[in-house]
């Protein structure tokens, strides 16, 4: 007897859809998606679309903390592509930039292991570096409200988080924060309280004494 198991094992996509739904604590304010989707219709083509073809189904899958960051880098990335098609119309693309780069449309915004995570199809080299650029500097902005500062900290505990300590705080988490960048903003600011001559380094905050002409 031959069962035909391929309508009762999902397919690996449908799985991964499911998942990101099951799996995801928080999805972003509507109000903000919606400027998303007025902004860069064509990146954010599939928001809102067929659950068995697109994550965009779910919105983005992170805090409203992240919306700047996300913003500027749709930004960026539209004006990149819209300022080669103009080039190439123009006919003042040189040999290296005769190719539109592909328009970027994306597949799936979330948070994962702490970080934005964007998953895309199209771009070119540069857009691919700024998406990274973006991602590595949500560790340093809480994903909640958006604090971005040496404070801002990892949960490690549980669901793997970037908070700052006034949201740790009100979630009832705790956060492990980088102390050495701490220190190292501490010393900044107070070296601007106690100025010190340019030709010291910086671990010498002592106020430098004005001498009696100086002080007249």
């Amino acid at each position: 007897m031959v069962v035909d198991l391929s309508e009762q094992i999902p397919r690996p996509r449908q799985f991964l859809f499911a998942a990101s739904v099951i799996h995801t604590p928080h999805n972003m304010n509507k109000i903000l998606e919606a400027h998303y989707i007025k902004n860069y219709p064509k990146i954010f083509r599939d928001m809102y679309g067929d659950k068995t073809k697109t994550c965009m189904a779910w919105g983005c899958s992170c805090g409203d903390g992240w919306f700047f960051l996300l913003d500027t880098l749709c930004k960026r990335i539209q004006k990149h592509i819209d300022r080669r098609a103009e080039l190439i119309a123009k006919g003042y693309a040189q040999e290296d930039e005769k190719d539109p780069i592909p328009q970027v449309v994306f597949a799936q915004v979330k948070e994962k292991f702490g970080a934005l995570r964007i998953y895309y199809d199209g771009g070119d080299d540069y857009i691919s570096a700024m998406v990274c650029m973006v991602e590595d500097l949500s560790h340093d902005i809480c994903e909640n409200c958006g604090q971005f500062n040496e404070e801002v900290g990892r949960v490690e505990k549980g669901w793997i988080q970037s908070l700052c300590p006034s949201c740790c705080k009100e979630y009832g988490k705790k956060i492990v924060q980088r102390k050495e960048i701490i220190a190292l903003w501490r010393k900044v600011r107070k070296s601007r309280k106690n100025p010190i001559r340019s030709w010291q380094g910086i671990d010498e905050l002592t106020p430098v004494k004005k001498t009696k002409k100086e002080k007249k």
